[in-house]
């Protein structure tokens, strides 16, 4: 779905100055600042490097597997195309960042009905990529796992996928690569297999929520991974109504971290999808809700996100049946109505 820029932004601005929501008074401002450049898809992957985020592969609406990628200054709102993924199309696959370059992998392709285990790395100067070789202590062929950076290394976990009888099957097992010897090693198994979940980094620290337990419910579990030792220091407190999170809770969700503090937007819960928008202090492990999805931004699912530490975006993703390219900003220390949103 297009949003024509000049009118997108009129009615965004427009929304902002009339609409009165029962969150007026959450703080946060969501802004349309442009329009994905490629093809309008869902399932995406991104990754960050700089202040350059990197947009990917995903399905689109007709459906097609894509491996068109693109590059999105953070600074200057500009998309750019780069060189095109040269693995097979797919959606649902994982990407992060480590030691200065991309990685892309897992997935699956809808039409083949293939889940893939390969993987490559992007390495901005020259605009290339270049596959991994096969390495037996990778993680299994899967979509929906979930990834992310850490300095040098780059770690991936859970997801589901065929087991040796072909049958589907979930996982709780993680594993590392690491850069410097371009090699995968095997952390180990913990909680529950989970997938279309999502991981945020915050320090030396790994936050793996949200998604969905294999075979069962949405899953309450927050687990806390330490970085610098390989190692998962166990759960924290669980989503639910004890501590008034239950409404955290939720599948195909997006996240980013600005700060010391992550966000978690959109997705589906057990009513449908959800604008609320929810922010997370891992000093007190606390939980505090935000400014929700504004009126104009299409509620979304299986969208992607991504930050430079100082902004938030949101692109891409599904509404409905309907596959999105509108880009949007969170500002989350300003309101709606502050002097210079006029």
């Amino acid at each position: 779905m297009k949003v024509k820029s000049i009118f997108g932004l009129f009615i965004a601005c427009l929304f902002a100055l009339t609409s009165c929501n029962n969150d007026d008074d959450l703080q946060g401002n969501w802004k349309l600042v442009t329009e994905f450049s490629g093809l309008e898809r869902s399932a995406a992957v991104s990754f960050v490097i700089g202040d350059i985020a990197y947009v990917g592969t995903g399905s689109s609406d007709k459906p097609e597997m894509l491996k068109s990628f693109y590059s999105y200054d953070m600074n200057k709102n500009t998309w750019n195309e780069i060189a095109e993924f040269p693995g097979e199309g797919r959606k649902n696959a994982v990407a992060f960042t480590a030691g200065g370059k991309g990685y892309v992998g897992l997935g699956y392709n809808e039409k083949t009905q293939t889940f893939y285990n390969d993987f490559y790395e992007y390495n901005p100067g020259d605009n290339t990529w270049v596959k991994l070789a096969d390495d037996p202590n990778s993680p299994p062929a899967c979509d929906a796992a979930v990834a992310f950076g850490h300095g040098a290394n780059g770690y991936v976990g859970g997801g589901k996928g065929e087991d040796d009888n072909d049958k589907l099957t979930g996982y709780n097992e993680y594993y590392k690569y690491s850069t410097a010897d371009k090699k995968w090693s095997k952390v180990g198994a913990f909680g529950d297999k989970i997938y279309e979940a999502n991981a945020f980094v915050i320090g030396d620290y790994a936050y793996i929520c949200l998604g969905t337990k294999y075979g069962s419910t949405l899953s309450k579990n927050i687990y806390k991974f330490n970085c610098t030792t390989d190692t998962f220091e166990g759960k924290l407190k669980p989503l639910d109504d004890r501590y008034n999170t239950d409404k955290v809770m939720r599948t195909n969700a997006v996240t980013f971290v600005i700060g010391d503090k992550a966000y978690i937007a959109a997705g589906t819960g057990t009513s449908g999808t959800i604008k609320t928008v929810w922010e997370y202090n891992p000093t007190n492990d606390k939980w505090v809700e935000r400014a929700e999805l504004v009126n104009d931004m299409p509620v979304r699912v299986d969208a992607v996100a991504f930050s430079n530490n100082k902004k938030g975006f949101i692109t891409t993703g599904k509404a409905g049946t309907v596959s999105l390219s509108d880009t949007w900003e969170l500002e989350p220390t300003r309101g709606k109505y502050d002097d210079d949103d006029y």
